[in-house]
């Protein structure tokens, strides 16, 4: 898996060393004043592991000193598909030139040396040691030089013609596309040959390179596929639960789902509600600490991918037992909720429970029966009715507190004979997604208030509030577009609702989102419950898809414990730290596929002319986003007349054609459409 940059507090031996050098500023020392200054036994250990993190630096004749002491600072490095990269300290962004990356690749942690300043606010430097990998190994197009063979990388940050070492005589062919672990120390990064992945380019080969870079496993341990069978094989016992098979409860999911962790029922009260969201039970069925548990932690999240799904849990249980499936008795975790006829909670319980889901609808089915079409199953249409009065009125209370719709900017593929894609299709963001969206956030505050008042250290979903200068940034940015964005010192969230809402159906909405977003911190998982900016809630958890994401079968599992009087064991630091890097890592892993599956597309497209809008304005040429695909491409400037390009600037509608299309280097030249040149 790729790593991202986390804190790791010293040991307290390391400690004693920092402060043994915070107590002499500037020193030079050998490991035995080390030793004894700190008083360590093991003392050389210690320092190993003190270099290799980067919190000592060896000098010559075996001493060694504070980084900081001779210029060098820790910082994450970043290298762009342009090759401009730059490293991230606790102070700020230090340039880095092409030839200063020391061997270092994008994401990885190193040491960087700074040489000067470039311009008045921004400081210089060369990576002088790399600290850590950000990955294990890339995949790429094999092609011969010289007398031996490169790899050429389809990620672009990483440098073309990568050596390859151990490439057996059946793997040697150009243009076949191979995976390689790095190796060596220092450097231009190397490869050794772990195994071949196609003979040729192909969406499915594209798309497990981005598996391999990203470290994501296709296959399970034994033992955890042992244990996942013979938890499978459980019967359904309903003993000290609930029996709410009675309720007509219904599942609305993708059209391609096999996993389908909640269901949802209702029933009138009075001029209210009680609405009931049931989430499978997979505590039950995943004993923590054991090698399934091991591997789920290890994973994180379910990853969905345009062809393939890589489960966080194997499929006997992620689309077996642990599924609710029509028809099925099936242990859950049931939010029982009660509204008023305005829509605002009146109470709520929480309850293991064993259900049978009556229907399984797609959200195309669901919506469908929302705007007046029957539906084969009796009392479907009733369930409906009732959800989406509830559902309005939840709308209409997301909006009095200010949350935020950014809608929806998914898209599905649909795959031709050949096994390429075909055709994109925007994922609607209609009234059948907005409900199970409502009546999933609702039983996750519910839960977040009840582990909350009982002061649990459960992991939290927490979106802070956006930083102080983001809201300077985002008026520029949005009036760059034409927007306007009501000048305070705080962005709100009613304020950015309007804003968006305002541009929704322009050219430039996705160009307004993509600045809000930004405008905008990244939602985390914490021990501590600090609310959520974005849905404007005090409270918030993720318990409604314990299948998927690790970070709600924590979250069951600690409503197990209050349920059986046990100790709620509080949520660990470094396990909100790598739930929030998986998630982070399976959301780019998701993108990258996107837009290499979109580069394969326009390939085939060239003669076609499609709509976007102008997304960035360089000397060079202009970057357009395409209306109705995931990726931006370069009009170069040769192709540009100068009348033309006197009105282009950022939001311009523009027509375009494809030039050329090339996934192996995620590079897409535009040109403009016949009459518009």
């Amino acid at each position: 898996m790729i790593h991202r940059a986390r804190h790791e507090t010293p040991s307290p031996s390391e400690s004693a060393v920092l402060s043994l050098f915070e107590r002499r500023p500037g020193a030079r020392l050998t490991v035995g004043e080390i030793a004894s200054g700190a008083e360590l036994d093991h003392a050389s250990e210690i320092i190993d592991g003190m270099v290799a993190r980067g919190l000592l630096w060896p000098l010559p004749r075996g001493r060694f000193t504070l980084p900081g002491s001779v210029g060098l600072e820790k910082g994450l490095l970043r290298v762009r598909a342009s090759g401009q990269a730059s490293v991230a300290t606790a102070i700020d962004r230090v340039a880095v030139g092409r030839g200063g990356l020391g061997g270092g690749i994008d994401g990885d942690m190193v040491l960087v040396r700074i040489t000067g300043a470039e311009g008045p606010l921004r400081r210089r430097g060369v990576v002088a040691a790399v600290l850590s990998r950000s990955r294990e190994g890339c995949g790429g197009v094999l092609r011969r030089a010289g007398r031996g063979w490169v790899v050429d990388p389809m990620d672009p940050a990483l440098p073309r013609g990568l050596p390859i070492v151990g490439l057996p005589p059946v793997a040697a062919v150009e243009g076949s596309v191979a995976w390689g672990r790095f190796s060596g120390e220092g450097g231009r990064p190397s490869l050794e040959y772990v195994e071949s992945l196609g003979s040729g380019f192909s969406s499915s080969t594209a798309i497990s390179v981005v598996v391999r870079d990203y470290g994501l496993s296709e296959s399970f341990p034994e033992d955890a596929l042992r244990e996942a069978e013979e938890s499978a094989r459980k019967p359904v016992d309903a003993a000290g639960r609930d029996d709410a098979r009675d309720l007509f409860c219904i599942t609305i999911d993708p059209v391609d789902a096999r996993d389908f962790d909640d269901a949802v029922s209702i029933s009138r009260r009075g001029d209210g509600f009680e609405l009931g969201v049931h989430i499978s039970d997979v505590a039950a069925y995943v004993r923590q600490g054991g090698p399934l548990d091991a591997e789920a932690r290890l994973r994180g999240t379910s990853v969905y991918l345009p062809d393939r799904v890589i489960p966080m849990l194997p499929g006997s249980l992620s689309s077996g037992s642990c599924s609710l499936a029509q028809g099925e008795d099936r242990l859950a975790r049931s939010v029982f909720l009660e509204y008023d006829g305005r829509g605002s909670r009146t109470g709520f319980r929480i309850a293991r429970t064993v259900i049978r889901s009556r229907a399984r609808l797609t959200y195309e089915e669901a919506f469908a029966c929302m705007q007046g079409d029957c539906h084969p199953i009796a009392g479907v249409e009733d369930a409906l009715s009732a959800m989406t009065a509830l559902s309005r009125l939840l709308d209409a209370d997301r909006r009095r507190r200010g949350a935020l719709d950014l809608g929806s900017d998914e898209y599905r593929i649909h795959f031709g004979p050949s096994g390429e894609p075909e055709r994109f299709e925007r994922v609607p963001d209609d009234e059948s997604h907005r409900l199970i969206e409502n009546f999933m956030v609702e039983a996750n505050r519910a839960v977040a208030e009840h582990c909350s008042w009982l002061g649990l250290r459960i992991l939290y979903r927490v979106h802070g509030e956006p930083e102080r200068d983001s809201a300077a940034r985002l008026r520029a940015e949005l009036s760059e577009l034409g927007i306007a964005l009501p000048r305070a010192r705080e962005l709100r969230g009613a304020d950015l609702s309007r804003i968006l809402a305002g541009s929704a159906g322009l050219p430039v909405f996705l160009l307004v989102r993509e600045a809000v977003l930004r405008s905008l911190q990244k939602a985390v998982y914490q021990a501590e419950d600090l609310g959520h900016f974005g849905l404007a809630l005090r409270n918030y958890t993720h318990f409604t898809s314990p299948i998927r994401r690790y970070p709600d079968l924590s979250v069951h599992r600690a409503l197990s414990a209050l349920d059986e009087g046990a100790p709620v064991p509080e949520a660990a630091p470094e396990l909100a730290e790598t739930c929030s890097a998986a998630e982070q890592a399976a959301e780019d892993a998701e993108r990258e596929c996107m837009e290499l599956l979109a580069l394969v597309h326009l390939q085939t497209r060239k003669c076609i002319v499609m709509k976007g809008v102008v997304s960035g304005v360089h000397d060079f040429g202009f970057f357009v986003r395409l209306a109705d695909l995931p990726v931006d491409g370069l009009m170069p400037d040769r192709l540009i007349r100068a009348e033309e390009r006197r009105r282009i600037r950022v939001g311009v509608p523009v027509e375009v054609v494809v030039i050329e299309s090339d996934p192996g280097l995620r590079q897409l030249t535009l040109g403009p459409a016949p009459g518009r040149r």
